[in-house]
């Protein structure tokens, strides 16, 4: 018996997890609820600078759960923010717990490295290109080609 008794749940929890389990080992961070809160944190800002066809394709490759994390307190009324390296850093760094002892840039480039692996590199290639230019570069192998 599954654990919802629906299946298409059972499933997007299944890879939800894999995704979680993935930050986790990319950030080496000791629980989901860690990578949760960082995972969600980069989604947040990468969806709140994408132009809407962007914010939409990249909800459309993650999984259930995710797309309803990925698309919580979003205003689609509100245009792709232009905002430079430095404020998208500092949006992430006030979420970090300092105990954990990670920057902001390190998380970012994590949870971009995890989000490069499990989506699809076509799409990430158009993420990437549609984002402002200086945050490009945090994008690492597949997805800074």
């Amino acid at each position: 018996m599954s654990a919802t008794g629906l299946d298409a749940f059972d499933r997007t929890i299944q890879k939800t997890n894999l995704w979680l389990q993935a930050v986790e080992e990319e950030l080496g961070v000791e629980s989901k609820h860690q990578a949760y809160h960082l995972l969600r944190v980069v989604l947040h800002e990468v969806r709140d600078r994408l132009p809407m066809p962007q914010t939409a394709h990249l909800g459309a490759q993650l999984p259930t759960l995710l797309r309803g994390v990925y698309y919580d307190s979003w205003s689609p009324s509100l245009k792709g923010s232009k905002e430079h390296r430095e404020e998208f850093l500092l949006h992430i760094a006030a979420e970090i717990d300092p105990a954990l002892n990670l920057s902001a840039e390190a998380v970012a480039k994590g949870v971009f490295r995890v989000i490069s692996q499990k989506v699809d590199a076509g799409e990430i290639r158009q993420i990437v290109q549609t984002m402002p230019k200086d945050l490009q570069s945090l994008w690492l192998g597949k997805a800074a080609a």
